[in-house]
């Protein structure tokens, strides 16, 4: 989409392009905005002096003294050390790209990295709301997590099986718990076949254990008591 050199051809291309968008939208009453719908709401832009905050391309010698800064934020991070002029400098075409360009191609590489492994993400919580250390408000935390939906995810987990281990696993680590009935692992050829008789044995001390044909998945409420028993076994043989 390139606009013919002004911020008005720049909105009268944005209505032509994305007139039947579901996430665009203008207010006729202010003719120099254009509306984008997102999740949280309605927000407006003003396009005035749009195109001139895009082109921001520094000037090659304050970019050469910025790569070449001893300070490490400047160098290796903000301005990425020294760079290609003729790859990374400028576009297909051979213009010099904007930082606003830079700005979209290192997001788009993010995206690109991002879709192609399994994130995980952390939930942070803030102990208190002038994050300094050692002061810690229960309040606070709770309603985080409240909100959050922590704690309604954590009970939908406990009705399930949310402990889970293979069959080797789960052989090796609590057979000693029935040793006089059962094989010792050493023996084991069918580790399917020898849970499912162990577990037959753990339900002298704890029942709601599933054998599944990889896992061996076990209640939150009974997993507690197994565990107490192993390391009481534990605590014995040592």
């Amino acid at each position: 989409m390139t606009p013919r050199g002004s911020d008005t051809g720049f909105l009268n291309k944005c209505k032509s392009t994305f007139k039947t968008h579901a996430r665009f939208g203008a207010d006729f009453k202010k003719p120099t905005t254009f509306q984008v719908n997102h999740y949280a709401g309605k927000v407006s832009y003003e396009v005035a002096s749009f195109l001139d905050k895009n082109k921001d391309r520094m000037l090659d010698d304050l970019s050469t003294l910025m790569k070449t800064s001893s300070i490490h934020l400047l160098a290796n991070e903000l301005f990425s050390g020294e760079v290609d002029r003729v790859s990374e400098e400028r576009t297909s075409t051979g213009k010099y790209k904007t930082q606003s360009r830079k700005f979209s191609d290192q997001l788009t590489g993010l995206m690109s990295m991002l879709q192609s492994t399994q994130p995980h993400y952390i939930r942070c919580i803030k102990p208190n709301p002038t994050k300094t250390p050692l002061e810690y408000l229960g309040h606070m935390v709770e309603e985080q997590l409240l909100y959050s939906g922590v704690f309604e995810a954590v009970d939908i987990r406990k009705k399930g099986y949310p402990f889970r281990l293979s069959h080797l696993r789960f052989y090796r680590k609590f057979w000693l718990l029935a040793k006089s009935t059962v094989e010792s692992p050493s023996t084991i050829k069918n580790w399917k076949a020898a849970c499912s008789k162990l577990v037959v044995e753990l339900a002298k001390i704890s029942k709601f254990k599933e054998v599944g044909n990889c896992q061996v998945s076990e209640r939150a409420e009974r997993e507690r008591v197994v565990e107490d028993e192993h390391e009481l076994l534990l605590t014995e043989l040592n």
